[in-house]
Protein backbone atom coordinates (compact mmCIF):
# COMPACT_ATOMS: atom_id res chain seq x y z
CA UNK A 1 0.00 0.00 0.00
CA UNK A 2 2.73 2.01 0.77
CA UNK A 3 4.53 2.27 -2.71
CA UNK A 4 0.70 3.46 -4.50
CA UNK A 5 0.70 6.88 -1.50
CA UNK A 6 1.41 9.66 -4.14
CA UNK A 7 3.68 12.50 -2.88
CA UNK A 8 0.86 14.61 -1.98
CA UNK A 9 -0.25 11.69 0.18
CA UNK A 10 2.79 11.36 2.50
CA UNK A 11 3.40 15.28 2.44
CA UNK A 12 -0.24 15.05 4.51
CA UNK A 13 1.01 12.53 6.38
CA UNK A 14 3.92 13.84 7.41
CA UNK A 15 2.76 17.33 8.47
CA UNK A 16 -0.19 15.43 10.34
CA UNK A 17 2.89 13.36 12.31
CA UNK A 18 4.65 17.30 13.18
CA UNK A 19 1.60 18.08 14.28
CA UNK A 20 0.94 15.07 16.75
CA UNK A 21 4.69 15.55 17.74
CA UNK A 22 4.24 18.85 18.86
CA UNK A 23 0.90 18.48 20.48
CA UNK A 24 2.82 14.85 22.54
CA UNK A 25 5.71 17.95 23.42
CA UNK A 26 3.15 20.13 24.95
CA UNK A 27 1.46 17.62 27.03
CA UNK A 28 5.02 16.70 28.32
CA UNK A 29 5.44 20.05 29.34
CA UNK A 30 3.04 19.52 31.98
CA UNK A 31 3.08 15.76 32.87
CA UNK A 32 6.01 13.81 33.29
CA UNK A 33 5.05 9.89 31.82
CA UNK A 34 1.75 8.79 30.36
CA UNK A 35 1.19 5.46 31.39
CA UNK A 36 -1.44 3.48 29.28
CA UNK A 37 -3.25 0.01 28.56
CA UNK A 38 -0.58 -2.08 26.31
CA UNK A 39 -3.49 -3.71 24.42
CA UNK A 40 -7.30 -3.32 24.81
CA UNK A 41 -7.69 -6.62 25.81
CA UNK A 42 -6.29 -9.74 28.15
CA UNK A 43 -3.88 -12.47 26.27
CA UNK A 44 -6.24 -14.30 24.26
CA UNK A 45 -6.61 -17.86 22.52
CA UNK A 46 -3.38 -18.82 20.08
CA UNK A 47 -5.59 -19.44 17.63
CA UNK A 48 -7.43 -16.50 17.27
CA UNK A 49 -5.97 -14.51 14.47
CA UNK A 50 -6.94 -11.16 15.61
CA UNK A 51 -9.65 -9.59 17.98
CA UNK A 52 -12.47 -8.57 15.78
CA UNK A 53 -14.47 -6.97 18.84
CA UNK A 54 -14.36 -5.44 21.55
CA UNK A 55 -17.71 -3.83 23.31
CA UNK A 56 -19.32 -3.34 19.93
CA UNK A 57 -16.55 -1.96 17.96
CA UNK A 58 -15.65 -4.13 14.98
CA UNK A 59 -11.92 -4.19 13.73
CA UNK A 60 -11.54 -5.19 10.11
CA UNK A 61 -7.76 -6.69 10.59
CA UNK A 62 -5.13 -7.01 13.04
CA UNK A 63 -3.88 -3.59 12.76
CA UNK A 64 -7.00 -1.87 14.04
CA UNK A 65 -7.36 -3.87 17.22
CA UNK A 66 -3.89 -3.09 18.37
CA UNK A 67 -3.85 0.78 16.99
CA UNK A 68 -3.18 1.90 20.53
CA UNK A 69 0.77 0.24 20.13
CA UNK A 70 1.30 1.78 17.03
CA UNK A 71 -0.10 5.16 17.98
CA UNK A 72 2.81 6.12 20.32
CA UNK A 73 5.38 4.49 17.87
CA UNK A 74 4.00 7.52 15.39
CA UNK A 75 4.46 9.87 18.31
CA UNK A 76 8.69 9.59 17.97
CA UNK A 77 8.15 9.26 22.33
CA UNK A 78 10.17 6.43 24.35
CA UNK A 79 7.81 4.06 25.59
CA UNK A 80 8.18 0.99 27.46
CA UNK A 81 5.85 -2.37 28.35
CA UNK A 82 5.74 -3.60 31.52
CA UNK A 83 3.75 -6.12 33.71
CA UNK A 84 0.87 -4.61 35.52
CA UNK A 85 -0.92 -7.19 36.80
CA UNK A 86 -3.06 -10.28 36.40
CA UNK A 87 -6.40 -11.11 35.38
CA UNK A 88 -8.67 -12.93 37.53
CA UNK A 89 -7.45 -15.99 35.48
CA UNK A 90 -4.00 -15.28 36.39
CA UNK A 91 -3.41 -14.19 33.15
CA UNK A 92 -0.58 -11.29 32.51
CA UNK A 93 -1.61 -7.95 31.79
CA UNK A 94 0.92 -4.64 30.94
CA UNK A 95 0.74 -1.17 30.42
CA UNK A 96 3.09 1.21 28.49
CA UNK A 97 5.16 3.77 29.64
CA UNK A 98 5.54 6.59 27.73
CA UNK A 99 8.61 9.37 28.22
CA UNK A 100 8.75 12.74 26.35
CA UNK A 101 11.29 12.66 23.51
CA UNK A 102 14.51 11.89 24.43
CA UNK A 103 13.09 11.17 27.79
CA UNK A 104 14.27 7.45 28.21
CA UNK A 105 15.58 7.92 31.60
CA UNK A 106 12.27 8.76 33.06
CA UNK A 107 10.20 6.07 31.22
CA UNK A 108 13.16 3.60 33.22
CA UNK A 109 12.77 5.48 36.26
CA UNK A 110 8.94 5.20 36.11
CA UNK A 111 8.59 1.72 35.66
CA UNK A 112 11.43 0.80 38.31
CA UNK A 113 9.10 3.30 40.34
CA UNK A 114 6.14 0.54 39.42
CA UNK A 115 7.82 -2.38 39.96
CA UNK A 116 9.22 -1.38 43.57
CA UNK A 117 5.97 -0.66 44.28
CA UNK A 118 4.10 -4.19 42.98
CA UNK A 119 6.91 -6.55 43.48
CA UNK A 120 5.52 -7.82 40.33
CA UNK A 121 8.91 -8.68 38.69
CA UNK A 122 9.14 -11.64 41.66
CA UNK A 123 6.02 -13.27 40.09
CA UNK A 124 7.68 -13.35 36.92
CA UNK A 125 8.24 -15.11 34.65
CA UNK A 126 4.93 -17.10 34.80
CA UNK A 127 4.71 -20.96 33.88
CA UNK A 128 2.81 -21.66 31.50
CA UNK A 129 -0.78 -23.16 32.35
CA UNK A 130 -1.68 -26.20 29.83
CA UNK A 131 -5.49 -26.98 29.43
CA UNK A 132 -7.14 -29.35 27.41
Amino acid sequence: KGLALTAEEIGRAEIAQSALYHRVVEFFNHYDVLICPTVIVPPFDAHVRYIEDVDGVHFDNYIEWISITFAISLTGCPAISVPAGFTSDGLPVGIQIIGPPRGEASVLGAAHVLDTATGISSRLPIDPVVTD
